[in-house]
């Protein structure tokens, strides 16, 4: 994404001002990172571009049980992991935000969407097919779904240790949104 100047972002914290590994936040005060390497690491600030996108990504990316939802300014070098989030070099909370609310239903027709034009096992789009129009959403089939997901997600691991990382990381979405759906 390169350098830039401050820019709008969202960060989610603990109601301790915490983040991953007890990082402890404190509003207005500007924190720093080296940015290099990979973005999941402690080398970048992450944020979110929008509320939205950070409520719905918690479970599966910070997983804060009861979070805070800053408003942030992030600035320096940026590295973007597509629209779902991304890191800075330099950052700060300035103002709380209000979380928008999500229906069960929601949260799992998002997972769904997000994993659904990634995923080729067929088993598993048969039931996301099903579960978007409504036909079926029960929990017998999400346990099928939520197997077959698994099954696909240890296969491409086995199959390619080294270039899996990205496919890993999908296929634990495609068994996450199936998880999720078995609570519907």
């Amino acid at each position: 994404m390169g350098i830039v100047e401050p820019l709008l972002a969202f960060k989610l914290t603990t109601q301790k001002l915490q983040t991953h590994g007890g990082f402890q936040w404190e509003p207005g005060r500007w924190e720093s990172a080296v940015g290099d390497g990979v973005l999941c690491s402690s080398a970048w600030l992450h944020f979110y571009e929008s509320a939205e996108i950070a409520a719905l990504m918690n479970p599966i990316h910070a997983s804060i049980r009861d979070p805070i939802l800053w408003r942030a300014e992030v600035s320096g070098k940026l590295r973007a992991d597509g629209a779902l989030k991304f890191g800075a070099t330099r950052g700060r909370i300035t103002e709380r935000a209000t979380p928008p609310k999500y229906t069960t239903t929601q949260r799992v027709a998002f997972a769904i969407l997000l994993c659904y034009d990634r995923c080729d096992d067929v088993g598993w789009r048969a039931w996301a097919d099903r579960w978007l129009c409504g036909e079926d959403r029960s929990a017998k089939s999400a346990n099928s779904a939520a197997t077959a997901a698994g099954a696909a997600a240890t296969a491409a691991g086995a199959a390619a240790d080294a270039a899996c990382r990205e496919r890993d990381s999908f296929c634990l979405h495609v068994h996450l949104c199936a998880e999720a759906a078995k609570d519907f």
